[in-house]
Formats: C-alpha cells, sequence, structure tokens
C-alpha cells in the first residue's frame, strides 16, 4: 500500500470515529436529566421486627393502671383582705392546717385529702374510706366473741377480715357487713355477728362524724383461760 492510500485509510477512521462520537453524545447529555430514583427498601430477616400493638388496645399494664381511681385531690384559695384588720382575728387553736391544701393542685374549693369541690360528708351523709378520715373509726366495745364449738373441739384457729360502714352514732349498719377474708368459712357468723354488735366511735373529718367504710380482723385463737 503506497502512502497516499495509507493516508486515505487514517481519514476514513477518523471520520467514524467522529461520527460515533457525535451520535451518542445526546443520549450522554441526558442522562443527567432523567429522574433518580431514591426508594429506600430495608430489608430484614423474617420476625426480627415486630408491628406495634393497636392504639386501642393497650398493654395489660396500662389498662390496668385505667382502671384504678384518680387520686382525689383539691386547694384552697386565699383571699386578700379589701379592708386592713386593726384588730387580731381570733385564733382556732383546734382548726387543721395541710399546706398541700393551697398547694393550687386539683378542684378548687376542696382539700387534698379528697373532699374536692367543698364538698362537706358530715352534711351529704357520703361515705369515704376510712384513709381519707381525720380519725379513722375505732371499736370501743362489744360482746365475747363465740368461737364455734366444732371448730374449736377440732383444734382449728384462724381469722375473718369483715368489712362495713361504721355511722355517725358509732353502729355498723346491718346491710353493709361483708366478709372480705376468712381462714375458714364456719367462722364467718361468728365475726360478723361481733362486728355487728359492737360500738364504735365514728370516723370525723374536721370534728364532723361522718360514715366511714372500716375493716375488721377477727382472729380466733385458743387462750389458756378458755374461750
Amino acid at each position: 500500500m503506497g502512502t497516499s492510500g495509507w493516508t486515505l485509510s487514517v481519514v476514513v477512521h477518523a471520520l467514524l470515529i467522529a461520527l460515533a462520537v457525535l451520535a451518542t453524545r445526546p443520549a450522554a447529555d441526558a442522562a443527567p436529566d432523567e429522574a433518580t430514583d431514591t426508594t429506600l427498601i430495608l430489608l430484614t430477616a423474617r420476625g426480627s421486627m415486630r408491628p406495634p400493638p393497636p392504639l386501642d388496645q393497650p398493654p395489660a399494664a396500662l389498662r390496668s393502671v385505667r382502671n384504678l381511681p384518680a387520686p382525689p385531690k383539691g386547694f384552697q384559695t386565699v383571699v386578700a383582705p379589701v379592708e386592713m384588720p386593726v384588730a387580731i382575728p381570733p385564733i382556732d387553736l383546734a382548726e387543721r392546717f395541710d399546706p398541700r391544701d393551697f398547694s393550687g393542685v386539683g378542684v378548687e374549693g376542696g382539700a387534698f385529702d379528697g373532699l374536692t369541690g367543698g364538698i362537706d360528708p358530715s352534711a351529704t351523709g357520703d361515705v369515704i374510706p376510712e384513709y381519707l378520715a381525720d380519725e379513722p373509726p375505732e371499736r370501743l366495745s362489744g360482746p365475747r366473741l363465740k368461737y364455734p364449738e366444732i371448730l374449736r373441739q377440732a383444734g382449728i384457729q384462724g381469722f375473718v377480715v369483715v368489712g362495713f360502714i361504721v355511722d355517725t352514732a358509732g353502729r355498723a349498719e346491718p346491710e353493709s357487713i361483708t366478709v372480705l377474708g376468712t381462714t375458714e368459712a364456719g367462722f364467718n357468723f361468728s365475726a360478723m355477728d361481733l362486728v355487728r354488735r359492737s360500738r364504735y366511735r365514728p370516723g370525723r373529718v374536721r370534728g364532723k362524724p361522718v360514715r366511714t367504710r372500716a375493716t375488721l380482723r377477727v382472729e380466733f385463737k385458743f387462750v389458756e383461760q378458755g374461750d
């Protein structure tokens, strides 16, 4: 092949390469304009993730807490006097002061210990738990406990927990007497009879007697002097 033929071959190949570059340039320029797929796919092993519980079905522990009654509370409001007193006001030494009643937390007009809204159970006749009374009820006197003879002969001892309501006169309301727990059902009647026939100091709130729900544990034990 002569020099002219070699030169012609080089020129032809150069033109073919230039045409190929020009033909592919639009596709390369258009590539960056295309939308990029940014979808994130998370692959996990089966059973490694658990779906959260439905919102309308909270865990059992949370449900039990929700079923508990809300702690009663309230607060008193201190009103500043319009006119400055010139005399020393009388002081009631028997008046109970609890700083929690003035914390501003709860229902206005109530007390921290549960007398919300200024409700006076001594006036309404409402029954309150013994732990809310300033002075819980206390058994003062009663008949001798009757030990069931069959259980005595069998050598069985135990106790009965009785729940009842003490009225403002210091008596157990008969329809309220119930057995809350017992070690032997044969003791139940004697324990309930003891509660019914006993006298109590009624529960008090701010010095006033109120109907109070109380409990009494009645023990059945052998003593040396006999029952």
